[in-house]
Parts: structure tokens; C-alpha cells; sequence
């Protein structure tokens, strides 16, 4: 799963892979009850901090051959984050 809020992955699940024995039906989490978290901060050019956890963000989905693809993309209007800012 992957959170609009910080744009990161809040849970990871290996689905072929299992616990301690096989056929014990337990898959392996990498990430799962907020043992994990992103946050970049960015100083803009008017020394505004801004920090990714607290923004949110698109996802879009590609494909390149089978592999699918999901991007976090942070929209910017006219009215927040300004392409020159930075």
C-alpha cells in the first residue's frame, strides 16, 4: 500500500515467500504497522521548509513490458509550490 500523504509505501508484502516454514500460510511483511517511513525536507529559494510527509501526492501507473510501475508525483498549482521556488 502506498500512502497520498508523504507519497510513501505504508506496506510490503512478499506474496511468494513464507514465514519460518512453508505451508504455514504467514507471508513475509518488509514494512507493516508503521515500522517504516519518508520524509524529505526541502528548503525553498524564500527559506520556506517544506516537508514531504506532510504533503500529498499523485499516483499514476505505468507499464514497461509486464513490470507495473506506480509514481508519486507532488502537483503544484499556481497557488502552492512554485517551479522557480526552489
Amino acid at each position: 500500500m502506498i500512502a497520498n500523504k508523504g507519497g510513501f509505501i505504508t506496506e510490503a508484502t512478499l506474496k511468494n515467500q513464507e514465514k519460518f516454514r512453508k505451508g504455514s500460510g504467514q507471508l513475509v511483511s518488509l514494512i507493516k504497522d508503521n515500522n517504516a517511513d519518508l520524509n524529505i525536507s526541502l528548503l525553498t529559494r524564500d527559506n520556506r521548509s517544506l516537508q514531504t510527509k506532510d504533503l500529498f501526492f499523485e499516483p499514476t501507473v505505468s507499464k514497461v513490458g509486464d513490470d507495473q510501475i506506480v509514481s508519486m508525483r507532488l502537483k503544484a498549482g499556481a497557488n502552492s509550490i512554485d517551479q522557480d521556488a526552489f
